[in-house]
């Protein structure tokens, strides 16, 4: 199986179905894709370097999200001064756009070179047990992680079904 950035390429009835009742979307559907094929030829370290340089302008520009983490955080950790938790919101902003940077890179790599880069698993032993043992498993995910590796990693060691709701634009959702 081929990566997933160069198979974005809508096919015919999709763009003739799209072309006349949303043109908009259609056109920012190809800036995304042209924006995510040109940054994903980088090297990873260049990408960490520009999460770096967007995160502290999210931070700086008091952003929607980052004002959003900070009262996140100034709520779950309470006991904690003002400036702890500041530095915890800039951390997460800072490691959330790295994550970012990381999908963009993935995305566009083939499924095997994708499955050799995962150097850890916790955990699969008791999905493997569960499996084995004839019982079913319902894995839940958080929205922000690793969760886009499932369906690549698990279909290898057990049959899988993914459920999400799909994306209001049915061209950015073969994305997903």
């Amino acid at each position: 199986t081929g990566g997933c950035i160069k198979d974005l390429k809508p096919d015919r009835q999709e763009r003739q179905k799209y072309m006349f009742k949303n043109t908009k979307r259609l056109i920012r559907f190809y800036i995304i894709f042209c924006i995510l094929k040109l940054i994903s030829k980088f090297n990873i370290t260049v990408l960490y370097k520009c999460a770096n340089l967007i995160s502290q302008l999210i931070v700086r520009c008091n952003n929607k999200n980052y004002s959003m983490c900070v009262d996140n955080i100034r709520q779950c950790l309470p006991a904690l001064d003002k400036q702890q938790q500041i530095q915890i919101a800039q951390a997460s902003i800072k490691e959330t756009v790295k994550f970012g940077v990381e999908n963009i890179k993935f995305l566009s790599w083939r499924t095997d070179k994708v499955l050799r880069r995962i150097q850890k698993i916790t955990g699969m032993e008791l999905l493997e047990r569960a499996v084995q043992d004839k019982q079913g498993v319902i894995l839940i995910t958080p929205h922000i992680g690793n969760w886009e590796l499932i369906p690549l990693l698990l279909p290898k060691k057990i049959m899988l079904t993914c459920l999400y709701k799909p994306n209001s634009n049915p061209l950015l959702d073969r994305v997903i």
